[in-house]
């Protein structure tokens, strides 16, 4: 089912209410003490926010995602607030909370609510955006990693129920003019080559042997993209760049996995290849390359995604893992030259990706 956000309203804010009450005490198990979350009425919580909407001085602007009818997740932004809760005035915006009911976890809600989010902060002029998440909540963390939030080192305590918990600060900044996800055109296999080529001499120079990558030709390469965009195995295998204003950053190459060892009776995808070039990282670019390859993944039936890293490549894993991939075990070796490199697997859920903020 489609998930659509729009501004919230009065009428939404029941559902809203509810959506906060089970976000809490299901996102919230185990980290916040059960008494305290035992304790939450979702009518009390109502009356919060009818007293909030009708407060002249409220600066926040409520969104709500639905799915259907009905109202699946709810985000509420404004500009960021100090200490004592009132607006700090230093530029900034913020996401004070971000929830999807339980129920729909796992169906893009999360990230609908996170895109329409931060773009609405962005028109409002907030270049630097901030949260504040429960530090114990790591699926929260996950997901704000995986969609290009960063820890900026702020850390403060939240009171609840008589207990102390700590929390910690994330982040963004605005690179959004002009940056996107398109499918790759043949007109696009030149600059994936040079990507590819300038990256792996880049990154994989102490890991790959000198005559492999020296023997390696732009001309040769290029021709080898140019086949995967024009004359793919199937339908479903697919080649994506990322964009930032005229300029090629990064490309993605997936689709299915052919015998690859799949988890299970569900349909796997493979991702092959996911790059972007060293100059254009921290920007958000691997993240929404990401999001947007499992999102046709998952569109096309697969229930699994895996992928295969260089053994040695310690910044593509922390990337995986930061968006809540895991390795499974499974290693392989590639015959380089007549020197074996090894590489690991990684795999994700896509029934339950991890996309679904609780809000800390």
């Amino acid at each position: 089912m489609t998930v659509s956000v729009r501004p919230g309203s009065e009428a939404d804010l029941p559902a809203v209410a509810r959506i906060w009450v089970d976000g809490w005490q299901v996102g919230y198990a185990d980290i916040v003490p059960q008494p305290a979350l035992d304790s939450l009425d979702p009518a009390q919580r109502r009356r919060q926010l009818l007293d909030r909407a009708a407060d002249p001085a409220d600066d926040s602007e409520l969104l709500v995602a639905t799915e259907g009818d009905a109202v699946a997740g709810f985000a509420v932004i404004g500009p960021w607030r100090g200490a004592d809760g009132a607006p700090s005035g230093d530029g900034a915006g913020e996401i004070r909370a971000i929830y999807v009911a339980p129920s729909r976890w796992g169906r893009g809600v999360g990230r609908a609510l996170m895109d329409r989010a931060v773009t609405r902060l962005d028109a409002l002029g907030f270049a630097e955006q901030r949260l504040w998440v429960l530090a114990d909540n790591d699926r929260a963390r996950r997901f704000y990693e995986s969609v290009g939030w960063q820890f900026d080192g702020n850390r403060q305590d939240y009171e609840i129920g008589g207990d102390t918990l700590p929390e910690v600060r994330y982040a963004r900044r605005q690179h959004s003019a002009g940056v996107g996800v398109r499918p790759a055109g043949v007109a696009d296999a030149g600059e994936i080559a040079r990507l590819q080529l300038s990256t792996w001499r880049t990154a994989y120079d102490s890991v790959l042997p000198a005559r492999v990558l020296d023997g390696l030709t732009h001309a040769e390469v290029a021709a080898r993209w140019s086949a995967a965009v024009e004359s793919p195995p199937s339908p479903r295998h697919r080649v994506l760049v990322a964009l930032e204003q005229q300029w090629t950053v990064g490309f993605c190459a997936f689709g299915p996995a052919e015998d690859d060892g799949a988890v299970g009776s569900a349909i796997t995808g493979l991702i092959s290849t996911l790059l972007v070039e060293p100059r254009w990282g921290r920007r958000g670019h691997g993240s929404r390359l990401l999001a947007a390859t499992v999102d046709l993944l998952r569109a096309d039936g697969a229930g699994v995604a895996v992928t295969w890293l260089l053994e040695r490549d310690q910044s593509s894993r922390s990337f995986y893992t930061s968006a809540g991939w895991q390795p499974d075990g499974a290693l392989r070796h590639l015959d380089m030259d007549g020197r074996l490199v090894p590489e690991l697997r990684l795999h994700a859920s896509l029934a339950e990706a991890p996309d679904e903020p609780v809000k800390g």
